[in-house]
């Protein structure tokens, strides 16, 4: 109940206002605003209402205990036994107080638990980070080492490597910068080797071009000396020599088996034996199972060639050994002769140059065309070996490949 003196405008005593507020009303219209809590008091502390109270508590509200400003509002009280912030408002006249109270142990909740959920949020976050850059860093890692991987093999010639699709912008345009350097590099590759290729046959027909007519020139020779001395052997000659042209221009310039070739070579030699008579005896000794070998045409021609040209020039007879044999690692033709053998001086620039590869025209480079014909056609590791002694004679291996591989091959 408040009450308060009513006068006249001239201050002359009139009577009382009582107004008697309803507990239940006040009560009800502070709690719609679910506020903190509200306590109105007397001047003297007497609380009148409590918004936690449905009706009037017959207590006071005790004096603040503890300060934390230096305004009164910010201070803390004691009510039923629990602390409070309290906030004073005091109505005109001072008659009635308004304390809002928030309870301090609340606070104290509200503090623990928000510390309680940063904390959890804090160890969430660093978790989840924690796994977002490992699962970063391994798929870093993963992308570094096909990266790695595909510079591997590109270094050990292997350009049909790809890597795959990567997951992020950075190594994907170094992915595609790598696959587009391997494809580069491989066509580079394979148009280089289409240019050996061509360079290879190109080379070979060279070396064919430029010893065939040297055996044409040295049979002519032998038939002009022949004409003069026996006319009847020179038209024999000139028979022999239309059939060996005839086979070189109808075989072409591919590959034949052995025996078609050593039948060219026994009709060459005939022809030379005409020329030398009982100075020049041959034989030939072939395995059984290699006539149908195939090998280059006119492989072996030079070397016989080379056998008359060279061995025939101190020596008044010259005999001369072919023979073919079959080895596991190969198959070896050798054409040996009884000649007086080739100086050491020139034997090591002949060798020289055969290992080389370089060999300008001269009187041994129907060997050399020989040995470049057949690294060409088969590789480095096969070729031709040379033995001579001084007065020992020469003997000339060809290294070929094995029976078994020929075969299949062709």
């Amino acid at each position: 109940m408040l009450s308060r003196a009513v006068t006249d405008p001239d201050g002359a005593f009139l009577g009382f206002l009582v107004m008697d507020l309803r507990y239940a009303d006040l009560h009800d219209y502070f709690r719609q605003y679910n506020l903190s809590r509200i306590v109105i008091t007397d001047r003297y502390n007497n609380i009148l209402m409590d918004t936690e109270y449905a009706s009037a508590p017959s207590t006071k509200l005790s004096a603040a205990t503890k300060y934390y400003g230096a305004q009164e509002s910010l201070l803390t009280c004691l009510l039923h036994g629990r602390d409070y912030y309290r906030s004073r408002t005091e109505l005109p006249g001072q008659e009635l107080q308004i304390f809002t109270l928030s309870s301090l142990d609340f606070q104290k909740q509200l503090l623990t638990y928000g510390t309680f959920f940063i904390v959890l949020m804090l160890f969430i976050s660093v978790f989840i980070t924690f796994r977002i850059s490992s699962v970063f860093t391994d798929r870093n890692l993963v992308a570094i080492d096909e990266v790695v991987e595909a510079a591997r093999h590109m270094g050990q010639g292997d350009l049909d490597y790809q890597l795959s699709t990567q997951n992020f912008d950075e190594f994907q345009i170094l992915n595609d910068a790598l696959n587009n350097l391997a494809r580069d590099l491989k066509k580079l590759d394979q148009e280089k080797q289409e240019l050996n290729r061509h360079k290879q046959i190109l080379e070979m027909k060279q070396l064919k071009n430029q010893f065939n007519p040297h055996f044409v020139f040295n049979t002519l020779e032998s038939i002009r000396y022949s004409i003069i001395l026996n006319p009847q052997a020179a038209a024999e000659m000139t028979h022999r020599l239309s059939r060996l042209l005839r086979y070189s221009m109808d075989s072409g310039n591919g590959d034949i088996d052995l025996k078609t070739d050593l039948d060219f070579i026994e009709n060459y030699l005939s022809l030379q034996k005409m020329r030398f008579g009982d100075s020049l005896d041959y034989s030939m000794e072939v395995d059984p199972e290699l006539p149908d070998y195939r090998l280059p045409k006119h492989l072996l021609q030079p070397i016989v060639e080379n056998c008359l040209n060279h061995g025939t020039r101190h020596s008044r007879s010259i005999f001369i050994l072919l023979k073919a044999e079959s080895r596991a690692d190969g198959v070896y033709i050798s054409v040996k002769d009884n000649g007086n053998g080739i100086d050491p001086h020139t034997m090591k620039a002949l060798l020289d140059s055969i290992h080389s590869g370089t060999m300008t025209a001269g009187e041994h480079f129907g060997l050399f065309s020989v040995s470049r014909t057949i690294q060409l056609i088969y590789g480095e590791q096969y070729g031709l070996d040379i033995v001579s002694e001084p007065a020992g004679g020469t003997c000339v291996t060809l290294r070929l490949p094995p029976a078994d591989r020929d075969q299949e091959e062709h």
